[in-house]
Formats: structure tokens, C-alpha cells, sequence
């Protein structure tokens, strides 16, 4: 892991490097700079996974920097005395991971550097989300806010891990569990079904979105499907 940390306050600096000792975050390396300018300049020459910014900085505003660089492979994390809207609501256009208050609290800074550390390469946290959906998804209840508290990590961090890396929404994800499982269960009961009862069984409270989803992800209707495997919808609707 190759952090860089940019900010024009050699306290707020030193401060953020101590808290990665103090709390057993390793680095292969760590860069630092005091303007935007420096800081572009080590995001040209060298390879960095992470780099704590400063908003407001001489000769570059910290926004500027990661807007420039934003197709780089960095996860930018915002640290700043500003709660202004209009930076925030940019930080977060731009992609930013995290956007941290000074003074930084301790809970959230641990939080954030130890959801990018599991985002590695080779870490194991794409399947813990990916095992958790496979085995809620049926629950009508289970929702991203439910999946975040029982893995312990945000809700923008498990939207992020999927888009990244499997290209899709947690939504998404779950619809598609759900509709899976559905054409396992038609399949095994020879299309002896009623759509209701399925749709129920699958995690749907409503047999219309159960439909709407199922044509989605498979291209024909529930019933359709059924008459396909050579079976009969009992309750025959669509």
C-alpha cells in the first residue's frame, strides 16, 4: 500500500502519519506534499493507492487536484475543516471515498483506512459481500442498510466494492439471487406453481414487482416461463 498525504499544515501531516503507525496500518510507502502541485507531480512519477487531501491549499484547491487526476487508480479521501454543501456535494461527484471533518475522529478515520485496505487486490471482501447477499437475498427485509450492519463496513463502501468489481448495484445483485433461485424452485416442481407463493418465497411483498423483476432478468413473465418448462402457472397470471 503506497499512501500519499496532501495538506499545506505540517501538523495536520504529521498527524495523519502517526494515526497510521498507532493503529498498525503498514504502507510500502508514503509521500507527502504541501499544494495541489506537489502533490500532482508524485501522482505522475509514482504509484499511490491512497491520498489523504486537503481542500483548501495554495496554487491548487484539493478539488482541483483530484478532478485532474480522478482517472488515476487512487482512492482520494477528502480531510477538511469545510462542511460547506457545495464541497462536499462536488467531493462526491469527483468520487472521492471519504470526506473527513478536521479535527479528524478517531472512529471514522480507522473505518475509511480499513475499508480501502480490504478493497485490495486479494482481499476477500468482495465474497463476504457477495456470501451475505447469496445468503439473505430471500429475506423481503434485507436491504444494503442491513447488509452494512452486519458486515460492518458503509453502504457506499459495499456499492462500491460491486460497481467496481463486478460491474453492478446492490439491488441489482439481490434482484438477481432472487429471480435465480425462482427459476430453481419452478424448475424443481415442474412448473407446478403459484406465482403469489413464489413471489413471497423469493423476497418480493408484492407479485406484480416479483413479475416486473422476473422479466427483467430472464425475458419473459413468470407464467411464461412456467409454460415453458412445460408446466402450468396454478393461478395462471402474468
Amino acid at each position: 500500500m503506497k499512501i500519499l498525504i496532501v495538506d499545506d499544515e505540517p501538523l495536520i501531516r504529521s498527524g495523519i502519519r502517526k494515526r497510521l503507525d498507532k493503529y498498525g496500518f503498514a504502507y510500502d510507502a508514503l509521500y507527502e506534499a504541501e499544494n495541489g502541485e506537489q502533490a500532482e507531480r508524485i501522482l505522475q512519477t509514482q504509484k499511490v493507492d491512497i491520498a489523504f487531501v486537503d481542500i483548501n491549499m495554495p496554487h491548487m484547491t484539493g478539488l482541483e487536484l483530484i478532478e485532474r487526476n480522478r482517472q488515476r487508480n487512487v482512492s482520494f479521501v477528502v480531510v477538511s475543516g469545510y462542511d460547506t454543501f457545495a464541497y462536499v456535494k462536488k467531493a462526491w461527484k469527483l468520487g472521492v471515498h471519504s470526506y473527513l471533518l478536521k479535527p479528524i475522529d478517531r472512529t471514522e478515520f480507522v473505518d475509511t483506512v480499513r475499508e480501502l485496505y480490504d478493497a485490495r487486490p486479494g482481499s476477500d471482501m468482495l465474497e463476504k459481500i457477495l456470501d451475505n447477499i447469496r445468503r439473505n437475498c430471500l429475506d423481503a427485509g434485507y436491504s444494503l442498510t442491513e447488509a452494512r450492519r452486519q458486515l460492518g463496513c458503509s453502504e457506499s463502501y459495499i456499492s462500491r466494492i460491486l460497481k467496481n468489481e463486478r460491474g453492478a448495484g446492490f439491488n441489482d445483485l439481490v434482484n438477481q439471487c432472487r429471480i435465480d433461485q425462482a427459476k430453481r424452485w419452478i424448475d424443481e416442481a415442474r412448473g407446478r406453481v403459484r406465482i403469489k407463493e413464489l413471489a413471497g418465497k423469493a423476497g418480493f411483498n408484492s407479485q406484480q414487482y416479483f413479475s416486473v423483476v422476473f422479466k427483467k432478468y430472464t425475458g419473459t413473465t413468470p407464467a411464461q416461463y412456467i409454460r415453458s418448462r412445460g408446466g402450468l402457472a396454478l393461478d395462471d397470471e402474468e
